[in-house]
This record gives C-alpha cells, sequence and structure tokens, in this order.
C-alpha cells in the first residue's frame, strides 16, 4: 500500500514521539549498546520446574544446574534466600567473598565450603536465608585503581594491593583492552586474594565497535550498585558512555532512588570517567551534558570524593567542592617513560576514630616484566625505545610475572 505525503509525515511523526517517549524513560546511549536489559539478574526465576528457586541481595545469578545455583557478590555482605517445595538437597556457589567473611544464618544444618573467594553452601529443606559478615566491619583498608587491561598488570596490581594490606580492591574500570581480555580478568578477579568490587570503563563497554556491555551484566555485576560498610557508603556509577538525557535511564533511576542514612559518615563514589579532566587543555571526562545532573545528584546525596580512573595518572583535585582522585596507573605506562618505578595505587584507610576514609598513594611497584600488555609496546613505540621495547617483548613471551 502506498501512503500519501500526509499520512507518511503522520507515522514519522509517531515514530519520532514514540522514540522520544522511550528516550526519556531508558535513556539512549552514545555509543549505543546492544538492546539488552539494563540490570543484572540476581535470582534464578523460572527454571523448566527445577525444585528450588535461590535469589539474592548484593549478587548477580549467573547460572543453574538443577538445584545448584551459581552467584557473584558485588558487595561484601551478600545475602542469599534459596525456596523450594520439597526437602531435598541444594548447593549454591558464591564467588567473590572474603576469605575471613563469616556465614550467617539461624539455620543451624547449613555446611558450607572455603576455597579463596568461592564459598559453597549446601542445605535441605523447604526455605533457608543465609548472609556473610565482613571480617573488618569497622576498621578496614581498601585500594583504588584503574586502567590495568586483563593481563598480567591486572593480576600484579590485585596482588599488590593484598601486599599492602588492602581488604578489597575498588576495580575503576578498563580491564579488557584487548578481544579476549573479559574472561581473562574474570579469572584475575576470581583467583585474587582479596574480593574486587568493579566499575564498568569504556573498553568494557564496547571493543571497537562490538558492544561487550552485555558481558559485564554476566561476568561482573550490575553498572550501577551501592553497599554500606563501616559507616562508609560506597557507590557505583556508571559512566562507561553517555546518557540522553543524563537523568534517563537505569544509572538516573539508581541516584534518584539513592538516600544517605543516619549512620553513614563518608561517602566514596567510584566510576570510570572523572567529572573533570584537570589536565590543562584535555577533555577526558563525563560529557557537559551529564555534568550538571551527575554533580547535582551527587551533592544532594552528600558525596565528598570521587575516585576515577580514564586518564593514565594519579592526581588529586577540588571539582566544584568534590574531592576528585584519579587512580589510573593500573599500566604503569609512567614506569616506562621515565625509566624508573613511579607508578602508585590509592588506599583508603576506615577507622571508627575517624567517621572518614584516610587516603593515601602506596608504590604500585611493578616490575618491568609486568608490562606485557600491548599498550605498553605503543608506549615503548611512542617515546622511541626500540631495543627495551624488544627485551620486553622477549621476556613477556616467556612467563608471566605474579607479585609475591
Amino acid at each position: 500500500m502506498k501512503l500519501s505525503r500526509r499520512n507518511a509525515l503522520l507515522l514519522l511523526g509517531g515514530v519520532v514521539v514514540g522514540a522520544s517517549a522511550l528516550a526519556l524513560n531508558k535513556g539512549l546511549r552514545y555509543p549505543p549498546p546492544q538492546f539488552i536489559p539494563d540490570t543484572a539478574p540476581t535470582g534464578s526465576g523460572g527454571a523448566g520446574g527445577a525444585a528450588f528457586q535461590s535469589e539474592s541481595i548484593g549478587a548477580i545469578f549467573q547460572q543453574r544446574d538443577g538445584n545448584r545455583f551459581t552467584f557473584r557478590a558485588f558487595v561484601p555482605e551478600p545475602e542469599l534466600t534459596v525456596r523450594g517445595p520439597t526437602e531435598r538437597e541444594w548447593r549454591i556457589d558464591v564467588h567473590n567473598i572474603h576469605p575471613k567473611a563469616v556465614l550467617v544464618s539461624r539455620d543451624t544444618d547449613l555446611a558450607e565450603d572455603i576455597n579463596g573467594l568461592e564459598r559453597t553452601v549446601t542445605g535441605s529443606g523447604k526455605e533457608a536465608r543465609f548472609r556473610w559478615r565482613f571480617p573488618k566491619k569497622e576498621r578496614y583498608r581498601f585500594a583504588a585503581v584503574g586502567d590495568t587491561g586483563g593481563g598480567v598488570e591486572l593480576r600484579w596490581a590485585l596482588g599488590r594491593a593484598h601486599a599492602l594490606g588492602a581488604d578489597f580492591v575498588l576495580h575503576l574500570g578498563d580491564f579488557a583492552y584487548s578481544p579476549g581480555e573479559y574472561l581473562g580478568s574474570v579469572e584475575a578477579f576470581d583467583a585474587a586474594k582479596i574480593p574486587t568490587y568493579v566499575a564498568i570503563g569504556n573498553h568494557d563497554f564496547y571493543e571497537g565497535f562490538n558492544s561487550t556491555v552485555h558481558m559485564f551484566r554476566r561476568y561482573i555485576g550490575p553498572r550501577n550498585a551501592s553497599f554500606e560498610l563501616g559507616g562508609v557508603l560506597f557507590i557505583n556509577v556508571d559512566t562507561a558512555g553517555g546518557f540522553i538525557p543524563a537523568g534517563a535511564g537505569a544509572r538516573g533511576r539508581f541516584l534518584r532512588g539513592l538516600g544517605r542514612a543516619a549512620e553513614v559518615t563518608d561517602i566514596v563514589l567510584y566510576t570510570h570517567k572523572p567529572m573533570a579532566d584537570p589536565r590543562d587543555g584535555k577533555d577526558h571526562k563525563v560529557s557537559d551534558l551529564e555534568y550538571d545532573f551527575l554533580h547535582r545528584e551527587f551533592v544532594r546525596l552528600g558525596v565528598e570524593t570521587l575516585l576515577a580512573g580514564h586518564i593514565h595518572i594519579k592526581k588529586d583535585f577540588d571539582d566544584q567542592g568534590i574531592r576528585t582522585i584519579i587512580s589510573g596507573q593500573g599500566l604503569a605506562h609512567a614506569d616506562l617513560i621515565v625509566d624508573r618505578p613511579i607508578a602508585e595505587i590509592l588506599l583508603g584507610d576506615v577507622t571508627p576514630e575517624s567517621g572518614k576514609v584516610r587516603y593515601h598513594w602506596a608504590p604500585l611497584n611493578m616490575p618491568f616484566a609486568a608490562h606485557c600488555s600491548p599498550r605498553a609496546w605503543e608506549v615503548l613505540v611512542v617515546i622511541d625505545k626500540p631495543g627495551v621495547l624488544r627485551q620486553l617483548k622477549e621476556i613477556c613471551a616467556g612467563a608471566g610475572v605474579r607479585p609475591e
């Protein structure tokens, strides 16, 4: 059927209005990702008549095999619930739990097995609820670092954080620079000695022209989340790709739904892109279209400190009343440029006496042989060190280096 010009314009207008209404509700991302749900699944849902179902607060559901469920925690103290119509046995595996976290439950017949950051809880009955209590709820240390890629550098940074006494790591995004690094990073996070809570970076959002954001949702967690520990509220905000309008979509709903409880004495907001670029003439930050909405929400919540990566530097500066600390030296490119180890990792100490996080820098101490990312090799090309590049490639062809 051939449409008249008038009807064609009316149809086009209807499409534009409908798309605009959808954008106002869902938001448009740029660059646009594939059409996938905004949030990560926290429960098993229906599964073909299987006897049991499992739900969580603070963990993503990854898979099930009959009455066996697998989750990954994205907060330090996740809570799990399992329900079913029978007294049959069930099993739940949860990754990314601190090795010294304590299982808490009113159900006395639960059995727990600990293997690094993985917990396996088994039981039987129609319903059980349990959670983990973090081992250092009032006095603890965390590390923050971004832009590690997913190779030897990531494993070194995670090991270095543990060696410096950190109880967990806030990864500030960009753990997947090259094809295949996503799953390698997941393996590195799982193999670490302390848990990691991850902000999605732009390189974790897209791989060239292909969206990889669905992999974050499947293997890492939601792109926006929060948790409270020892009086400090940690807020993970997605800045990997822009939103139009800035307050739309999952991020806008998440921020508007947040409040500050009376017992919270400090807020740590961690994300990938900083709100401002401290370098003269540079523009490595969130878009101007997003700044006003995000800054207004952060001020409303009482955010005093924002941790970010994206720029491969360390910097501590004020951005319109919000202390911004960039810890983006995860690849330690600065070491290659000056021929000595100068890259650093950010540490935060939480004590009940201060009520505030005390920040300080520590040497990353990355060995030369750990610079096995092709991005590091690109740096050596730019600074014209072909001999060093040849030596490094020979080393990287052998066994990888891990911290003690």
